[in-house]
């Protein structure tokens, strides 16, 4: 038994647009859907190398996919707080940062470990976000990358991971200087 929708899809030739209704609602396809979830990114580096544009397409991580590739919080890190209640962030930060300068020293192996992990997440990232590049005005190729595939990326790798982490709202945007405005002159008197 033939639906309604199915009747009109083969009276109108196919999937319509207006997706059977008067007011206009249009039909959200997957490509669509990528579309909306997707971005450009163009890369310099390797632009100048090979003398054309190279563009990589990158979509969104999810929060939890992130954290994820985050090593686990060192046991009782919570509680590196300097004793003055009134410290500033920059004091805080000092005081964090040398604790965990004393936890490399005193656990060598497993600290070694953990930078080594910390060094490879722009990889991972990438791994996750990079969905094709473009070379000139060629198609863009389709790809998956594993972390090993993604240090090929060169000096682009650092820009593509902070592109995916803005992306996906995991970074900040980066801050546009204003525009500088034309001095006001006072008025003559």
């Amino acid at each position: 038994m033939r639906t309604r929708a199915v009747r009109a899809r083969e009276r109108s030739g196919g999937v319509s647009e207006q997706n059977g209704h008067d007011d206009g609602a249009r039909l959200l396809t997957l490509a669509r859907l990528r579309a909306a979830n997707s971005r450009t990114v163009p890369l310099p580096r390797s632009s100048a190398r090979l003398g054309q544009p190279v563009l990589a397409t990158i979509r969104p991580i999810r929060p939890s996919t992130y954290q994820r590739l985050l090593p686990l919080q060192i046991d009782g890190a919570d509680a590196w707080k300097p004793d003055a209640p009134d410290a500033t962030p920059g004091a805080i930060e000092a005081y964090r940062d040398a604790r965990y300068r004393e936890w490399l020293a005193a656990h060598p192996a497993e600290g070694a470990a953990r930078e080594a992990h910390l060094r490879s997440i722009p990889d991972l990232v990438i791994a996750e976000g990079l969905v094709a590049l473009t070379l000139g005005a060629e198609a863009p190729t389709p790809l998956r990358v594993t972390p090993e595939e993604a240090r090929d990326l060169g000096d682009d790798a650092d820009l593509l991971f902070l592109e995916i982490l803005r992306f996906s709202g995991l970074a900040a945007e980066p801050v546009q200087p204003a525009a500088e405005a034309a001095p006001v002159e006072a008025p003559a008197a």
